[in-house]
């Protein structure tokens, strides 16, 4: 589908279109680890005896753990194969984490020679990421309120 000119910077001008069946792929891939996501979760509450705002992130931890594992696996396979890279490692696991596309791009610097820029970007995503889920947090009153505890 053409994207109105209009709306990219002036040295875009030409009309672009979306490839359809990447997309499309990335949507499915997408839907899919996000379930997986949501599996594990479930799973991992369920076998807790009375899960609360305090317990450990085990389930986010081992969600993290396996999809960098699965991304630097499949890296080097899905070079190449653009439609499974769409699928698998932009759809799947982008649902799934995006932790493991942050472990990716460290391997990928690293593997380059550039340790420095590694470095700053393990950094920068966690001191900014955490910082600002801590001033969203809050900012939105969660630190105020107590805590939300199942029963």
């Amino acid at each position: 589908m053409p994207i109105p000119s209009s709306f990219l910077p002036t040295r875009y001008r030409a009309p672009m279109t979306i490839p359809l069946l990447p997309a499309f792929l990335v949507f499915l891939g997408g839907g899919a680890g996000s379930l997986a996501r949501y599996m594990i979760a479930v799973v991992v509450d369920n076998a807790r005896a009375r899960p609360g705002p305090a317990e450990f992130p085990i389930a986010t931890l081992i969600v993290n753990v396996v999809g960098c594992a699965i991304i630097g696996s499949l890296a080097g396979w899905a070079a190449g194969r653009e439609l499974w890279r769409h699928g698998l490692l932009l759809g799947f696991l982008g649902g799934f984490t995006t932790f493991s596309s942050f472990g990716l791009d460290t391997a990928r610097l690293l593997a380059a020679g550039a340790p420095g820029k590694a470095a700053i970007y393990v950094l920068a995503t966690n001191v900014a990421g955490i910082g600002l889920a801590i001033l969203g947090f809050y900012l939105s009153g969660a630190a105020t309120r107590p805590p939300f505890v199942p029963e």
